[in-house]
């Protein structure tokens, strides 16, 4: 069974880069997202949930690093991770978070100096997107470089066949 989790929220604060004793780099940041509902008086009950996330692929890091500041509004579609912790009581407590593995950014903060003042990077990649790094991209290499696109193949040759089945032999009996 897959398991996966999508959402969109404000990050609560920047996105703090820490050094995993491997040496690979993670950022780690909260998302803030809001539910509502009408409650027993019939008037509107608004929550904020803080959902803690972290970034460990090594693209997605390098892309994102500097770039996740309080108020940014993302999405990220990830999986959901369990980890251990001992309660300043001592007693052991199990904790949730985000595990991204895509991620876009739909905002920038408005006060944001970072945003407003483009870096060389900013200005020579004016275009570029985020890399997609997940376990079911068989694109992405191992160093987090994607691969170019192959150009080369003739769209026009109608003796390539196609991996995608007429939709005559599709078994409609599972929809």
């Amino acid at each position: 069974m897959m398991q996966k989790w999508c959402g969109v929220g404000r990050l609560g604060r920047d996105g703090e880069i820490q050094v995993l004793p491997s040496g690979n780099e993670t950022i780690k940041f909260n998302i803030a997202v809001d539910d509502s509902y009408k409650g027993a008086n019939g008037n509107w009950v608004e929550r904020t949930y803080w959902i803690p996330c972290s970034i460990t692929v090594p693209s997605l890091v390098s892309y994102y690093k500097g770039r996740l500041l309080k108020g940014t509004l993302v999405w990220i579609d990830g999986k959901l991770v369990t980890y251990t912790y001992n309660d300043s009581n001592n007693q052991p407590r199990t904790g949730f978070a985000i595990e991204v593995l895509n991620m876009h950014i739909i905002s920038k903060p408005a006060s944001s100096q970072a945003y407003n003042t483009p870096n060389a990077y900013q200005q020579n990649n004016q275009n570029i997107t985020p890399p997609q790094a997940s376990n079911n991209n068989p694109g992405m290499q191992q160093n987090g470089n994607i691969p170019p696109v192959n150009n080369n193949s003739n769209t026009n040759n109608s003796n390539q066949q196609s991996n995608i089945p007429p939709i005559n032999d599709i078994n409609t009996e599972l929809f």
